[in-house]
């Protein structure tokens, strides 16, 4: 009835509802599958209801078949204005995209969201191409805001192995929305660093070997010139170990916790220094979505074997003058930026 379906589509997580991921290679085969499905589904009510309606206005149907006709008549079109609804108010969460489909007892919810794993995907397929893992050493997510849902690897899944469609949704209260596999271990680190850093739409987490050298000796990595200083404003901090307690607590979720509390204390913008240590661990990275985050780490490793063999050349090095810093920085960042060239109106970045 009414009342079941949209207690449904309110809880994704009950025995009668699949929600479903369709896989589509553009936008514009996507709103062709929404469009079409969404044309079938309500043409099939219509012969329903012209079926019942024949039986109604026929004088050779008995007065039970009428009364049948009359109840079934009233069913679909409290599925169908239960359907609008429901529809209407999973739009409300962000999803542009949704189709319900009810069979009996069965309902199915087919929301648009393979853009957002795609993009995931992508960017922790480039991880190992651009040799900041080895192994399953890393992950990368992404954020979509308005939807208030995140995609990340799966946890020690092969990266020979993964399929866009291996990515794991989760909410932002850590819940699990969709996927086979269990989610990356460091979940709860992307998660609270998604809740405090409202710039950041994307992270990665590697252990590329320059970046978590730095990490393991504990120290953070100086800007010893312009390389660094383009990308990162200031040294790449390197945040303090966690207690025994933060361990074994909850050590990812502390470590999330961790490098946003030292961000906090050092008057660090993470949009402007998009790159942290943990020590004796290893880096995470962010930018405004995963490839970004990816960028942002190969910058982070260059910048790190820089400041190693630098410190090689000559151990008394010390950081480049701030006022270098400053001109670097802040002609490929902020209002007076003039590196590159500008967007063309309606073109991406």
């Amino acid at each position: 009835n009414s009342t079941n379906i949209s207690n449904t589509a309110n809880n994704t997580n009950t025995n009668n509802l699949t929600q479903n991921t369709i896989a589509t290679s553009s936008n514009a085969s996507k709103d062709d599958y929404f469009t079409k499905s969404k044309l079938e589904r309500d043409t099939m009510y219509s012969q329903m209801l012209e079926t019942y309606e024949k039986v109604l206005n026929s004088g050779n149907s008995l007065e039970t078949q009428k009364q049948t006709a009359t109840q079934e008549i009233t069913k679909i079109n409290q599925t169908k204005n239960s359907i609008m609804i429901c529809e209407n108010l999973i739009k409300t969460k962000g999803f542009e995209n949704v189709i319900i489909f009810v069979n009996g007892e069965s309902i199915s919810v087919i929301v648009g969201i393979e853009e957002l794993k795609q993009e995931v995907y992508e960017a922790n397929m480039q991880l190992p191409e651009l040799d900041l893992v080895t192994f399953t050493w890393g992950n990368a997510s992404e954020l979509d805001q308005k939807r208030g849902i995140f995609a990340i690897k799966p946890s020690g899944v092969d990266y020979d192995k993964l399929r866009p469609e291996d990515m794991v949704l989760i909410d932002l209260e850590g819940k699990k929305v969709e996927g086979r596999y269990n989610p990356s271990s460091d979940t709860q680190t992307h998660l609270e660093l998604y809740l405090a850093f409202s710039q950041i739409g994307g992270i990665v987490h590697t252990h590329s070997a320059y970046a978590t050298s730095w990490a393991q000796a504990g120290r953070s990595i100086p800007c010893y010139g312009t390389t660094h200083a383009d990308y990162i404003y200031g040294e790449v901090p390197c945040v303090r170990n966690l207690t025994q307690g933060e361990i074994d607590d909850a050590y990812e979720k502390n470590t999330g916790l961790l490098i946003v509390s030292e961000f906090r204390r050092m008057g660090k913008d993470p949009a402007a220094v998009p790159a942290v240590l943990c020590k004796n661990h290893g880096p995470f990275t962010w930018g405004k979505n995963a490839h970004e985050a990816v960028h942002n780490a190969v910058v982070l490793e260059e910048v790190a074997k820089m400041a190693y063999r630098t410190e090689l050349i000559n151990f008394r090095v010390q950081p480049a003058p701030q006022e270098l810093q400053n001109k670097h920085y802040s002609r490929k960042h902020g209002i007076g930026a003039y590196y590159g060239q500008r967007p063309i109106a309606g073109q991406k970045d």
